[in-house]
């Protein structure tokens, strides 16, 4: 059963063991006993941190999860939508996002410049169709592109539709299997709206 459950669901159920293990090793091998107490002082920020000990040793801030405030995208019509629930989204979840669509290797070192992220699930009040919007911050403007366009290809593969309305460097628009999105570079950030009906 566990092979047959999906990469998300196979990763997020061993990562605590797997991951968190490598963690706790490093952090052990750094600053001896006093380890144990300092992860429970000061836990992980975030995915990131785990997967690379090195940042968690130097860093003492957690990053900024970046929004897309739906009014700014849908205008008024954002009042016929109401949050259902929203979160961060890690490099981790990338990690596997790209891993399950683009390849191993290019999804390991692209989500590895990962460097903040969050998402907001909407449903529509009238007709209860679901609205996805979520952002991304990458650790520079090349790393961001990248992931704007590696994004792409995983639409690609995640729909069975996908029709491309307009592209340009820096915005693709079209419809997918949810209805319309919009996905949008703006420097080191990745913002993107699915779901438009």
């Amino acid at each position: 059963m566990f092979s047959q459950a999906p990469l998300y669901i196979r990763e997020s159920l061993t990562f605590p063991y797997t991951e968190g293990m490598r963690f706790q090793d490093a952090v052990f091998r750094r600053l001896g006993s006093g380890a144990f107490e300092r992860v429970f002082d000061d836990p992980p920020r975030n995915t990131q941190q785990i997967l690379h000990p090195d940042i968690y040793m130097m860093s003492r801030a957690g990053t900024s999860p970046v929004t897309v405030p739906l009014a700014s995208v849908l205008g008024k019509d954002s009042r016929r939508y109401r949050t259902i629930g929203d979160g961060n989204i890690g490099e981790f979840d990338f990690s596997v996002l790209l891993r399950q669509f683009i390849g191993e290797r290019e999804g390991l070192a692209a989500s590895s410049h990962w460097r903040g992220g969050s998402y907001r699930l909407y449903e529509n009040k009238a007709t209860k169709d679901p609205l996805l919007t979520h952002a991304s911050e990458w650790d520079s403007p090349e790393s961001a592109r990248e992931f704007f366009n590696l994004y792409q290809k995983v639409l690609g593969y995640k729909w069975k539709k996908l029709e491309i309305e307009s592209s340009s460097d820096s915005e693709i628009k079209g419809l997918g299997d949810s209805g319309r999105f919009t996905v949008r570079l703006e420097g080191n950030v990745v913002q993107a709206i699915e779901g438009i009906r």
